[in-house]
């Protein structure tokens, strides 16, 4: 009911409008809201476990004017040793259009959570896409409630198949600057089918340095569904 109550509103509300990267239409601009929603088994960042392996609800909606993109996305989370409940995030991004099939998508995130708030710690965020590759940045401050900051260099793949399937793959090296964690990889895959409105997902993950986050990394599995419009 969840899922196709989003579906009806996208279908309600959606502004349609064709954009091919680097070629904007000539006298154009894309001009929409949008949303999300998502139901997962377990939420993943890093390649950790957000949620205490436990069920998690997301949901987002902005606002886009052609390249530029404003918004704010929740979900609910889980720590050990923390009454942290909610992660909200206020989140803008510029896409800066740079040939048929490359962009550069630069973005900041005011990361807050409740009701303790004690990982809260912004986000800038740099994706450049070069067909279906991506190089990513991102710094994070406060990592882990630890007042250190974690820079991420990452590296990913989408592949596209058959009706409405696609593969993606991603690895990253974050460096914990100045802090007591070590630097670790983390690698995530994601493989989705799009039916009936709904993005169907399986997807994989892991950490190199599971022992530091004892109970919250290792392999983490996941299955979950989404509607966007």
């Amino acid at each position: 009911m969840f899922l196709a109550t989003l579906v009806v509103m996208g279908r309600a509300f959606a502004q349609t409008a064709n954009q091919t990267p680097g070629k904007p239409s000539a006298g154009t601009e894309v001009t929409k809201l949008y949303g999300d929603a998502s139901l997962m088994t377990d939420l993943m960042e890093y390649g950790m476990t957000q949620t205490e392996h436990s069920m998690a609800i997301k949901a987002g909606f902005g606002y886009q004017w052609s390249q530029f993109r404003l918004g704010v996305s929740g979900y609910n989370v889980k720590f050990p040793k923390s009454e942290d409940s909610i992660n909200v995030r206020l989140q803008a991004s510029y896409k800066f259009l740079i040939s048929a099939n490359t962009d550069l998508n630069v973005g900041y995130i005011l990361n807050n959570y409740s009701k303790e708030g004690s990982r809260n710690g912004n986000i800038i965020s740099v994706d450049l896409q070069m067909f279906t590759y991506h190089v990513k940045y991102s710094s994070q401050e406060n990592f882990e409630a630890s007042g250190a900051t974690n820079v991420r260099y990452g590296f990913g793949k989408e592949w596209a198949f058959l009706w409405g399937t696609t593969l993606e793959a991603g690895l990253g090296y974050n460096d914990v600057v100045d802090s007591g964690f070590s630097n670790f990889f983390d690698a995530e895959g994601h493989w989705r089918i799009r039916w009936q409105e709904i993005t169907w997902a399986m997807s994989l993950g892991t950490n190199s340095k599971a022992a530091e986050y004892p109970g919250r990394s290792g392999l983490l599995f996941i299955l979950s569904a989404s509607v966007a419009f």
